[in-house]
This record gives structure tokens, C-alpha cells and sequence, in this order.
């Protein structure tokens, strides 16, 4: 409850809307109330054998209340989406700045399934909390408790057994929330899984075809459906046992309430006119009451989201900015680059990804590091882009420790081309533009001229218009990282960063790509990690690292000569190509 309390913060957003709301709903009930009042004036008329005009301009006047209402409440229904999503993009724009925030650090073990299901579902779960139930809140307090008091003026023993009612109503939900904020939870759970399944299946299925899995997957995607049933009635059920008791006790309520006022009306101690009052009355007193009801149950849903959002949100933010970071020493010449006995482990449990690196990278060479899988190669490119921050040691660009560097500013000088690249739904043009929104299309022209990928972007049917598809699924392997490295090109970034660009993709892409490695040779201080030793041999200094230290060092023909680990690493390339 105490999370679902800290999403109701959220309202701060949309103060001046919700106090537009409460007034509306009070005009709304307001209505009801005065409707009641006229139609107990008319009928006392009525029963009192007086002036039939009298009685007819009371049911007049509560017809043209009804007619008011309808109105409001149209206007009302607007109003409350309008609200809704302006509350909605501000908590998907506050979570995604925290997701951002927190970097791949945080989302390495998390499921992209789940977070896309907390940022469209569960962030529409949270309406009902927000916008419903907290203004109703107030809507009851201002207009049930005056119409109790009402009923007590006229008759005591009425107005103790309506208040009794009310107040159970109002509290026996939150009474029963331990009972009912389990199975709400489990639900969500069980969504969350569902639906990382889902997307994962989807995203390989080329996977899942070609090792003939649709069966298999299809009966894990059947099992999680129907533990996910499963949850979904046990919360309906919670849901309905729990609203039931309380229609339940507003209506014994109402029942009793009137009862009394007519026993009090037969002894002599109320009027037809206050009976008639309280008759009609009471219904309008429990309404509220059972809008908020409503309310609260249709909130149950946001309340088994609320914990994963408050537990992002608190997550605390590791790679922070230091005070008045630096935002200018990479302005100027190419930087050198400097691992001072750098050590870091991604957790507690695991090995050391670096175990005491040391190295430089002098200013404008292009430095290679190689090594088998798991050696650290591609944990220096997270260190250089602060996703981590080493447990000990330092790096340096320019002898500036990163640390000290505004995080974006020291983004924006590195440019990375990935082993597994990237592309986002929209054209070509559009993706390399990514990298520099403001540049020309002759300046992306000759970025991808740089990177050998004008020619065959001119051959796609609309040229570098032509929609990408999903993760670039248009295009070839080759094709996805000649866009890359257009894109990085296109940055102008001091630091180029190639992580394994060429690890998947044919022959000649791969020469291609080397061509283009060759051709930016000089233009910055580069870093290649790569598998294919053939695309290091020219490297200015080649790292080898073995299980996060740095085992050898020096040029192609020095690492030979030393016949070690690097060595090792050439024969077992060239068994592999016989």
C-alpha cells in the first residue's frame, strides 16, 4: 500500500486538472442531490392534496437537473481522458528518463518483454488510481458528509445507522486489501511473463523455424497462458467476493436507514416530508460511495505495478555526473587513451571481466585488442562509455580521468559500431541521421560513401528512403554494419569504437569493411575488438587479453615472433580455414 501511495504522488502533475474534476463531480452529485430534494417536495405535494402546479414545478425542475447532469457528464468524460493522458505521458516520460538513466547496467538481466509491458499496460493501469479514485475521494468527502448531517438534523437514529454504512463501505476495502493485493500482484506477474514470451518468440522467429520449435514453444506459450488464466480468475474472483460485500453492505444499509425513518414517520417523530427526504436522499448518499468503490476496485490492477515502478524509480542511479563535470578537453586533438590498473566485475559472483589493465592508446593510432570469449574485450568498450564504472584503477582521455567528464559530453565523443547492430523501424536516412540530427543530406551522402554503403543504398528501391524494416530486417548482415559505421562516421566523434564489426558478415562485406578501416586510418584514436585476426594485422598495437588481464602486447609480426597466446590464437584461425 505504501507504493501505491508514492504513484499517487504523481497527481502533482495534474493538480490544477484534478481540482477541475472535483468541482465537476461535485456539480455532477450536486444535481443528484438537488434532483432528490425536488422530486421529495413534488411527492409531498402530491400526497398532501396540495396545488397540483406546486408538485409540477418540482418534477419540472428535476427534469431540467437531469438534463444539466447529462451535460456534465459528457463534459465530465472529455475531461477525464484529457487528464488521463497528460498523467500518462508524464509517468512514461519519468520512467523511460530513469531507465535511460540507470543504462545497460540495469537492464543486462531484465527481460525487454517485461519493462515493454510496464511502459504500455502497466502505466494504463495506473488511470483508474489517479484519475478515478483520488478525486473521488474528495468528491464523497464534500458531499456525502453533508447530506449524513442533513439526515441526522432530521431524524438521529437514521443518521447513525447511514453513517455506520458509510463508513464501513468506505474502509472494508481497504480492510480487505491484504486479502486482494496478492492475487492482484500474481496477476500482473504472470501478464508480464506472458508477454516476454511473447516477444521473444516473435523477435526469433527465424530461430524457432529453423529449428522446427513451433511446437515446443507453442506449449510453453500455452502453459504460460493458462497460468496466467489461472491468475486472472483468482484476481476477478478477490475482485467480485470483495465489491459484492460491499453493494452488499450499501444496500442493507440504505435498507435499514429507510426503514427507521418510516418507523419514525409512524410514530409521529418525522414528517412525510422529511421521510420522503431521507427515502430519496440516502440513494444520493450511498452513489458516491459507490463510485468510489468502483474506483478503488478498477485500481487493483495498477496496485500489482505499482511495486516494479516504485522500484525503479528507486533504484539509485550509479554513473552520476560529478559537479561542474568537464565539458571541453575532448575538443581539441585526437585523445590518447589510458587503463591504469583497472579492475571490474559486472557482479559479486562472477569473474573478473578486467583484472588489473593497464594500457595507452596514443593519440590518433588504432589499437586492437583480441582474445577468446569471456576475455574482456568488449568490457573496456563498456568502461570507455560509462554503462560501469571500474571498482579500482582509473582511465583517462587526455589524462582527464571519464569520472570527471560530463557523462553526455564523453558520449558524444565516441562512436560505436556493434557486433550486433542496431537499426530502428524508418529509412536509411533516418538511421544514419541518428547519429548527428542536424547534418545535411550530403554530409549522410558522404558519410556512407566513407563506409562503402552509397552503392548499395542506391540500389534498394527507393534509395536511402527505403524503409529498414525491424531491426533492419530489410537488409543483409553486411549491409545492417556498413549503415553502422556510416552512422558512426557520421558522428564525427574523436573515438571510433569497432566492436567485432565484422564477426558476422560474408567475405565481402568483411573487405569491405576493412577497406573502410583502412580508408579513417589516422582520423581518430581508434579501437578495434575483433575475432577475425585478418582485420587487426595493420593495427598501430594489438592487446591480447586472456580471462581480464592483458597477457600480450605489441605489433602482428612481435606477438608472432613471442609465439604465445596470441599466436595461439592465429593457428587456431588458420586449422579452422583448412
Amino acid at each position: 500500500m505504501s507504493n501505491y501511495m508514492k504513484v499517487a504522488g504523481f497527481v502533482k502533475y495534474i493538480k490544477k486538472e484534478l481540482v477541475i474534476k472535483v468541482i465537476i463531480g461535485l456539480l455532477i452529485t450536486g444535481t443528484y442531490v438537488a434532483q432528490a430534494i425536488m422530486l421529495a417536495r413534488g411527492t409531498t405535494h402530491v400526497f398532501s392534496g396540495d396545488s397540483a402546479g406546486m408538485a409540477v414545478m418540482y418534477y419540472v425542475i428535476a427534469a431540467g437537473l437531469i438534463i444539466m447532469r447529462a451535460f456534465l457528464v459528457r463534459y465530465s468524460e472529455g475531461y477525464n481522458k484529457y487528464i488521463a493522458g497528460k498523467v500518462k505521458t508524464v509517468i512514461r516520460e519519468i520512467l523511460i528518463d530513469k531507465l535511460l538513466l540507470l543504462g545497460p547496467g540495469y537492464q543486462s538481466d531484465k527481460r525487454s518483454g517485461k519493462l515493454q509491458s510496464l511502459l504500455t499496460d502497466g502505466v494504463e493501469y495506473l488511470e483508474p488510481f489517479l484519475i478515478n479514485y483520488i478525486p473521488q475521494i474528495f468528491i464523497v468527502g464534500f458531499s456525502v458528509i453533508p447530506m449524513a448531517v442533513y439526515i441526522w438534523i432530521l431524524n438521529v437514529p437514521a443518521g447513525i445507522i447511514l453513517t455506520i454504512a458509510v463508513a464501513a463501505s468506505i474502509f472494508l476495502p481497504h480492510i480487505m486489501f491484504p486479502f486482494t493485493s496478492k492475487s492482484s500482484v500474481g496477476y500482473w506477474r504472470e501478464y508480464a511473463v506472458l508477454n516476454s514470451q511473447y516477444v521473444d518468440t516473435m523477435q526469433g522467429m527465424n530461430t524457432v523455424k529453423y529449428f522446427d520449435a513451433e511446437k515446443r514453444k507453442g506449449e510453453e506459450l500455452e502453459a504460460d497462458s493458462e497460468r496466467f488464466r489461472v491468475k486472472q480468475l483468482i484476481n476477478t474472483r478477490n475482485s467480485l467476493f470483495a465489491s459484492g460485500a460491499i453493494t452488499l453492505m450499501m444496500a442493507i444499509g440504505t435498507a435499514i436507514t429507510t426503514g427507521v425513518a418510516a418507523y419514525a414517520c409512524s410514530d409521529g417523530m418525522l414528517g412525510y416530508a422529511g421521510l420522503l427526504t431521507i427515502m430519496f436522499l440516502v440513494i444520493e448518499c450511498v452513489r458516491p460511495i459507490g463510485e468510489l468503490n468502483n474506483s478503488w476496485h478498477a485500481s487493483y490492477l495498477g496496485l500489482s505495478v505499482s511495486n516494479e515502478f516504485v522500484e525503479i524509480m528507486e533504484e539509485p542511479v550509479k554513473i552520476k555526473n560529478i559537479p561542474d563535470p568537464d565539458k571541453t578537453s575532448l575538443d581539441k586533438d585526437l585523445p590518447n587513451i589510458d587503463f591504469e590498473n583497472v579492475h571490474f566485475k559486472y557482479s559479486s559472483k562472477r569473474e573478473s571481466a578486467a583484472d588489473g589493465l593497464d594500457f595507452s592508446i596514443a593519440s590518433g593510432n588504432t589499437a586492437a585488442f583480441v582474445g577468446e570469449s569471456g576475455s574482456g574485450k568488449s568490457t573496456i568498450v563498456n568502461l570507455l562509455l560509462r554503462f560501469y564504472d571500474a571498482d579500482e584503477g582509473k582511465i583517462t582521455l587526455n589524462g582527464v580521468d571519464i569520472k570527471d567528464y560530463n557523462i553526455e559530453y564523453l558520449r558524444s565523443k565516441i562512436a560505436v559500431v556493434f557486433q550486433n547492430t542496431y537499426l530502428f523501424y524508418g529509412t536509411v536516412m533516418e538511421n544514419i541521421r541518428m547519429a548527428n540530427p542536424g547534418a545535411s543530406d550530403e554530409e549522410v551522402f558522404k558519410a556512407a560513401k566513407d563506409a562503402n554503403a552509397h552503392d548499395f543504398i542506391m540500389n534498394l528501391e527507393k534509395g536511402y528512403e527505403t524503409i529498414v524494416g525491424e531491426r533492419g530486417a530489410n537488409l543483409s548482415g553486411g549491409q545492417r554494419q556498413r549503415l553502422a559505421i556510416a552512422r558512426a562516421i557520421l558522428k564525427e566523434a574523436p573515438i571510433l569504437i569497432m566492436d567485432e564489426a565484422t564477426s558476422s558478415v560474408d567475405a565481402a562485406s568483411e573487405e569491405l569493411i576493412q577497406q573502410t578501416v583502412e580508408g579513417i586510418n589516422g582520423k581518430y584514436t581508434t579501437i578495434l575488438i575483433a575475432h577475425r585476426l585478418s582485420t587487426i594485422i595493420n593495427a598501430d598495437r594489438i592487446y591480447v587479453l586472456d580471462k581480464g588481464k592483458l597477457a600480450e602486447e605489441g605489433t602482428h609480426e612481435e606477438l608472432l615472433q613471442k609465439k604465445g597466446v596470441y599466436l595461439k590464437l592465429v593457428e587456431a584461425q588458420r586449422g579452422g580455414g583448412r
